[in-house]
């Protein structure tokens, strides 16, 4: 527990630093916006006319795209050899997923990873990054296939953005394969245990890397977001919006999507309201029921992520137990041996002979000298 309180107070004084507190004001400054353009009156009166049915249809369509998100997970963990149990894995997921809307929030399932199989963050870390790029990817190629309304000039736009950004991750991968710390800092105690984990990052990014494996994530992370589109769809059929098409809704949410992922701001909320509003404008959407749809997709899709979260907390409560308690979870092996650095490797020195008779003292008795010593004795010559 002591560990969990520990997590949360580091995540409160993060809140409070002004480079998260500033994106935090921006984003109820969006909200507040979003509501006063929309008119709060008729956006309030839409959301109450929304129909109960397909809430429920909403509600089953979540838990889809949540299940394939943990199957993703489970995937991204055994690509990086991480041998976890399934029941781990999902619970680390599910309620990781709580989080996922604060700054760095999609890493508590990286933490609770830690705190249950003992798995390095630096290790289990790229596989949480590489969802975030997959879904970079698919929403873009989305955007660039589906289009928006009469928005012409954003194919181009979006194909010159792919290439630029495809270049900087090629780039950076790079550079984080290559990278070699100098021997100053590596011999310094204080980095040694970011070095290992640095380390761990290096090797897991190669194992991700593999052309064997990232079809079948790519695959995973398309069928969850097409299930997040179909739900933005049924929300706009329940407000009673029945002239925008499936493939128009999917082009939507992909937008709200990539702008959400690639503007540089650490709390998308607001943005990827702001983003969706004005694609479902450009698609013949009004004001208020573009604004009420992106708000219930909001807060109807947090309150899902929390009830599974809970439910996750009920059933595995053994996974619970364990990552609530308070003693300090072992190192979990990394996925591939890493070669040390030469500079300290030395070979041990062989004992010579007349060390080996200064390890027992000539006064002590032959029986106990022989047990911690070997003595090497030469025939005297006559």
């Amino acid at each position: 527990m002591a560990q969990i309180q520990d997590w949360q107070v580091c995540e409160m004084r993060n809140l409070v630093r002004p480079r998260v507190l500033l994106p935090l004001l921006l984003s109820v400054s969006l909200l507040a916006a979003l509501l006063m353009f929309a008119d709060v009156h008729a956006v309030f009166a839409a959301i109450a006319r929304f129909r109960p049915a397909y809430l429920a249809i909403f509600l089953a369509l979540m838990a889809a795209y949540e299940g394939v998100r943990c199957v993703q997970w489970q995937l991204l963990l055994r690509s990086l050899g991480i041998r976890t149990s399934t029941r781990t894995s999902a619970f680390t997921f599910l309620v990781g997923e709580m989080a996922k809307t604060l700054p760095m929030g999609q890493y508590l399932r990286n933490y609770l990873l830690r705190q249950t199989g003992g798995t390095n963050l630096g290790q289990s870390a790229p596989a949480t990054l590489v969802t975030l790029l997959i879904e970079d990817a698919v929403a873009l190629v989305g955007v660039l296939v589906l289009g928006i309304g009469a928005w012409n000039w954003l194919r181009p736009l979006i194909l010159v953005s792919a290439l630029l950004f495809g270049a900087a991750i090629f780039v950076v991968y790079r550079l984080i394969i290559s990278a070699r710390m100098p021997k100053r800092i590596a011999r310094a105690r204080r980095f040694r245990a970011i070095l290992g984990e640095l380390r761990l990052f290096k090797t897991s990014t190669a194992l991700l890397a593999n052309p064997r494996t990232l079809p079948a994530q790519v695959a995973c992370g398309a069928a969850y977001l097409v299930l997040g589109a179909t739900a933005l769809y049924f929300l706009l059929l329940g407000l009673g919006v029945s002239g925008v098409s499936f493939p128009q809704a999917l082009a939507v949410y992909f937008f709200s999507l990539a702008c959400g992922l690639l503007i540089p701001i650490p709390v998308d909320i607001g943005l990827i309201e702001l983003s969706g509003t004005t694609a479902l404008l450009a698609v013949g959407v009004s004001r208020s029921a573009a604004v009420s749809a992106m708000l219930l997709n909001r807060v109807l899709g947090g309150a899902a992520a929390v009830l599974i979260a809970l439910v996750t907390m009920a059933v595995l409560h053994r996974e619970l137990r364990a990552a609530l308690g308070s003693r300090a979870p072992s190192v979990a092996e990394p996925a591939q041996p890493l070669p040390e650095p030469a500079h300290h490797v030395r070979a041990p020195r062989q004992p010579s002979l007349a060390h080996a008779r200064q390890v027992a003292p000539i006064s002590r008795p032959l029986g106990e000298a022989a047990k911690s010593a070997t003595v090497v004795t030469r025939p005297r010559l006559s």
